[in-house]
């Protein structure tokens, strides 16, 4: 019913907003500053509320498949999250599989690159109450430094790996991207100070691999971890992925709804 609700509010949403500024800018400059500004496609499109037996959630109306994976389809959690785990959310995004893993878990991390999505994050962990949640606004990969964010015409498909880009083609925002931090996992777990990581989940838009190369001493370390890796945006991910973590003692394979969940309990 939730569902149903949502697409409801967020189609008379959207229809109104792009009456208004069609009216207010004419189609062609309101169309323009839409694809220069993302932000903006987001007031047209709708930033809706979905409402859970978790809490509350703020979410761009583009990013409704992702409450369904999530939350229906539970795409990340073919390992069950156990509640001493600490989760690492990398591409966090809003922040969806953030509160639902810090209802079930000890501590998360959610790992988000992109300014707007991480506002609108804190926002979400804030509304929520979370003190169990450490939000990091970096990007992750192979090694530090910086990173060029390429800006897609959707929220969760901004993306720092040049293949995927070429892949979204249309989809990525000529001229726009940005600057942000790059740091390893492993850099970036030992800044905070975590010294066990249970769970991580990776959805970085084709980046996956690097920032599992990134983690090289995380996923050593702890013998017992559980990871859930989006391997859909490039071709050959999915083994790429698979034939590296099995030379750091990962074994248990599921590829399900896109994801390769592995695990390294022995």
């Amino acid at each position: 019913m939730v569902h149903i609700e949502l697409f409801i509010f967020t189609k008379v949403w959207s229809i109104g907003w792009r009456v208004l500024l069609r009216v207010a800018l004419g189609k062609e400059l309101r169309n323009r500053m839409s694809m220069l500004h993302p932000e903006i496609s987001w007031i047209i499109q709708g930033i809706c509320p979905f409402i859970c037996s978790d809490g509350v959630l703020i979410v761009p109306a583009d990013s409704n498949f992702m409450i369904r994976d999530i939350y229906k389809l539970n795409v990340y959690e073919y390992n069950k999250i156990e509640k001493d785990d600490v989760v690492v959310d990398v591409g966090a995004h809003v922040g969806i599989f953030a509160l639902k893993s810090a209802r079930r878990a000890r501590l998360v991390i959610a790992v988000e690159p992109y300014l707007p999505n991480f506002k609108l994050l804190l926002a979400n962990i804030r509304i929520n109450r979370l003190e169990n949640v450490i939000p990091v606004n970096v990007a992750l990969g192979s090694s530090n430094g910086e990173a060029e964010l390429y800006v897609a015409t959707r929220s969760g498909w901004h993306t720092i790996s040049n293949s995927r880009k070429s892949h979204l083609q249309g989809e990525i925002i000529s001229n726009k991207k940005s600057k942000v931090k790059l740091r390893t996992l492993d850099s970036l777990i030992g800044k905070i100070g975590i010294k066990k990581v249970s769970f991580i989940k990776i959805d970085a838009e084709g980046a996956e691999l690097d920032i599992l190369k990134g983690a090289n001493n995380i996923l050593l370390k702890n013998i017992k971890m559980k990871v859930a890796i989006a391997s859909y945006h490039l071709p050959e991910e999915t083994k790429k992925i698979n034939d590296y973590l099995q030379s750091k003692g990962f074994k248990h394979f599921t590829f399900r709804e896109g994801i390769l969940h592995g695990a390294r309990i022995q």
